[in-house]
């Protein structure tokens, strides 16, 4: 298990993060996201999980793939193989809300991107995994900030 909360963008890796075999919990929810600031987050696993928690706030261009597996962003979700979620707001930036841009890989397993404690989803199951359309109205009231 590895477990990272930065608490400022410079703190991030250039080349991101990667695990082979396990679960991985990049928090971000801690971290100063300053208004019309863009983030950029790449993370790769093997096989296992990944998590990342960001403020509701935030808004989230995202290109998850798993090759085997399910993928959760914002609540959206996709599952099987070459399971995929890309979440790329089109045009010109509407507002100055933080936005973080992630690519994020698994070969086999499961990636989760949440406004929700990451502890939701890497605990045992307790069927919090799943498609929240709450979750989707807050990603896109975000990216319309």
């Amino acid at each position: 298990e590895r477990e990272y909360r930065p608490a400022a963008a410079a703190e991030l890796p250039a080349d991101g993060y990667s695990l082979g075999v396990g679960q991985m919990t990049v928090d971000l929810r801690g971290m100063g996201w300053p208004r019309d600031r863009t983030v950029e987050l790449d993370t790769d696993m093997g096989v296992g999980q990944t998590v990342v928690s960001v403020p509701a706030r935030v808004c989230v261009d995202a290109d998850v793939n798993a090759s085997v597996g399910h993928v959760l962003v914002r609540g959206r979700e996709g599952s099987g193989i070459d399971a995929e979620v890309t979440e790329v707001t089109e045009g010109p930036r509407l507002g100055e809300a933080p936005r973080l841009v992630l690519d994020s890989e698994v070969d086999a397993g499961e990636i989760v991107v949440t406004d929700r404690p990451p502890e939701e989803f890497t605990e045992d199951d307790d069927g919090h995994d799943e498609s929240d359309p709450e979750e989707q109205e807050r990603q896109d009231e975000a990216c319309a900030a």
